[in-house]
């Protein structure tokens, strides 16, 4: 048992460590420090939450956790000799991200108010026929994301690729590299599927405005909980900063690898920030690239609350219909996943571009992904757009429909929360024949998700 390496005390202080933690505490040297996520016990009720105004909300949030981890902060700055730097203190779901050596770590389990302490985990990246595929005829000849918010925490996006000029782009912040450009193309690509204005591979809204939070390098890698969290929280305060208030799309299409979830506590660990986002913002999560075995969706769309999506190709009634093996299965802990899907693509391998059913959208020249050699490499169309595929590019496609959806909802001065969106798309999602663990609702109907709301 990894428990019998651990200088714990007690049987309580060994339920605190995550399973997975202790395995790698058990081989790691005392004094090479490992990046966990500590989860305090007590929790501020979401409901009576989202009942508060935004500003009461942060305010609310961030007195209870400096209140609920003010013993855990002495300790790691008192005792372990943790400098204010090296630690952050999550408010949105009341946590501590740190690096830690195992020694600390079980300092930090002594503590009463401790619930768990479980590993952090490593992020990665996870359209002109598109989008007819996704019912949008009529939406789309009306809205185009006017007056809404879609932020990107993804690899950067290119604010002057010919396809964005219709859009605003914001450069909020980037938390790897030393700049915001995208150096490796999978948040220009996003974008493109999301704002384009291009004739003929034109995005779902592209009057959209885009904020872009870079959280992954060069290679699609490279951020990790302690960067991706913080990226969370300046999206949250952006968003309810806000005159007049309105709510903000997260687009969240990255994945914790599969397999790094040992327990279910894990993977409620892990989402449980994305889940309290959805307070303040519309959150729109990949549910993966690693199907077609049954639980692989990856976190953060493992949460209850955020909207989970995979990927399909084809459209109700047509005959080259189904979902991609790629796209992540279900279920994720006792819940059926994903939520919906959205036309993700289908890439074929190199040379046999003719059959490749990839999402074509804006190409970044001597990116990563333009200049992939593998079997994988793009569908370059000509020198602006490229085809690829996955649910990153179904995300996309959501996010800019919840903007068509918001919009249209404000167009009727009405404000609407997450759960009312979400909603919309599950209940008038058409199904494409599949079990609920491979398409969830189904593929999104825009025009009947806009009636429905």
């Amino acid at each position: 048992s990894a428990w019998h390496h651990l200088p714990v005390d007690s049987l309580e202080e060994a339920k605190r460590i995550g399973f997975s933690l202790a395995l790698q505490m058990s081989e790691q040297k005392r004094d090479e420090p490992i990046e966990v996520i500590i989860d305090m016990a007590d929790k501020l009720s979401f409901d009576e939450l989202l009942a508060m105004s935004p500003e009461n909300r942060i305010s609310a949030r961030r007195a209870h956790a400096s209140r609920s981890q003010q013993q855990l902060v002495n300790q790691l700055e008192l005792r372990d000799g943790v400098s204010d730097g090296e630690y952050l203190q999550v408010w949105l779901s009341n946590q501590v991200v740190a690096a830690l050596t195992p020694t600390q770590i079980v300092n930090a389990s002594r503590i009463e108010t401790v619930n768990l302490i479980t590993l952090g985990l490593p992020v990665r990246s996870c359209l002109d026929e598109a989008v007819s595929r996704i019912s949008a005829t009529r939406t789309m000849s009306v809205h185009s994301g006017k007056g809404q918010i879609i932020a990107l925490l993804d690899s950067g996006v290119d604010a002057s690729h010919p396809d964005l000029t219709r859009c605003t782009v914001g450069q909020k912040n980037h938390y790897v590299g030393s700049n915001m450009d995208d150096e490796c193309g999978h948040g220009t690509h996003l974008a493109g599927v999301i704002a384009s204005s291009h004739s003929q591979y034109r995005g779902v809204a592209p009057d959209t405005e885009i904020w872009s939070y870079r959280v992954l390098d060069k290679d699609g890698l490279n951020s990790n909980t302690k960067t991706l969290l913080t990226a969370l929280q300046d999206l949250v305060v952006d968003a309810t900063s806000l005159t007049p208030a309105q709510m903000v799309i997260a687009n969240c299409s990255f994945a914790v690898p599969e397999g790094t979830f040992a327990t279910p506590q894990d993977y409620e660990t892990f989402c449980d920030s994305f889940d309290n986002a959805t307070s303040d913002c519309v959150v729109v999560t990949a549910a993966g690239n690693s199907g077609p075995g049954a639980a692989t969706i990856t976190g953060p769309g493992s949460g209850y609350r955020v909207l989970t999506v995979g990927a399909s190709l084809g459209r109700p009634g047509a005959s080259y219909n189904f979902i991609p093996p790629y796209s992540s299965r279900g279920p994720a802990g006792q819940r059926n996943k994903p939520d919906v899907v959205a036309p993700g693509g289908y890439r074929r391998p190199k040379g046999e571009a003719n059959k490749d059913a990839s999402v074509v959208s804006s190409r970044l020249t001597g990116s990563t992904l333009d200049c992939n050699s593998s079997n994988e490499k793009p569908w370059q169309v000509d020198l602006e757009h490229y085809g690829l595929s996955g649910t990153s590019q179904a995300t996309a496609m959501v996010s800019g429909v919840c903007a068509l959806l918001l919009e249209a909802a404000a167009a009727q001065g009405r404000t609407v929360r997450h759960s009312e969106i979400a909603n919309a798309l599950r209940q008038t999602a058409q199904t494409l024949g599949f079990g609920p663990n491979d398409e969830g609702h189904g593929l999104i109907d825009v025009d009947a998700a806009i009636s429905f709301i």
